[in-house]
Formats: structure tokens, C-alpha cells, sequence
């Protein structure tokens, strides 16, 4: 039995973001991010160049870099799924808000799929 939650992120967006990232995703995500959250978007990158440890630049810190911003992304693209799931029905198309949302299968999974 399930119990019933106040989150906004199920496990099914989360998987979605995650195959979303793994299908090269990233950067378009990153690139909305840094539209609508450029504050946001610079902390992330930091965060991402923190972890991969900079002190030395080379091929294997930049991978790491890579590696920590797509986990990071994950987690933004999983509020973006959770949060369009739940006022897919309230947001107009043409308002501002409608016309960042991307209306391809990454839009997120049908509530049924949440199940």
C-alpha cells in the first residue's frame, strides 16, 4: 500500500528525467535553465565544477564535470516533469509560462504512468 505523498516529484519523473539526460538532453535543459534561472544555472555549474574536483584541468576532470552537471540536471529536470504534470491543465499556451514548456514526449509521463 502506498502512502499517499505532498511531493511533487514521483519516481516516474525521475526516471524520465534521467532517460531524458541520457539521451543528450542536458544541454537543452541547461540552456532553459539559464533563460528563466540564469542565478540558478551559474550556481549549478559551479556546483558541477566544485565536485569534479578542480585542481587539475584534464580530460578526466572535465568528464567528472560532466558527469556531477547531468546528476544535477536530473534533479532540475525532475521538478520541471512534476511541476508541468501537476498545472498542465491550468497553463495557457500562449502565456508566457505555456511557451517554455516543450509538448514532445520529455513533457513528462501521463498520471497513469505515475502509478
Amino acid at each position: 500500500m502506498e502512502k499517499a505523498s505532498d511531493g511533487m516529484v514521483s519516481p516516474a519523473d525521475i526516471v524520465t528525467a534521467i532517460e531524458e539526460i541520457k539521451r543528450g538532453n542536458g544541454e537543452k535543459v541547461m540552456a532553459r535553465l539559464s533563460q528563466t534561472e540564469p542565478e540558478l544555472a551559474l550556481f549549478i555549474e559551479s556546483i558541477a565544477a566544485h565536485l569534479s574536483n578542480p585542481r587539475r584541468l584534464s580530460k578526466t576532470r572535465l568528464d567528472a564535470m560532466a558527469d556531477a552537471l547531468d546528476r544535477i540536471l536530473v534533479i532540475v529536470r525532475a521538478i520541471e516533469i512534476g511541476h508541468f504534470r501537476i498545472w498542465r491543465d491550468t497553463i495557457s499556451p500562449s502565456s508566457p509560462l505555456g511557451r517554455l514548456v516543450d509538448h514532445g514526449p520529455e513533457s513528462g509521463p501521463k498520471d497513469e504512468q505515475k502509478k
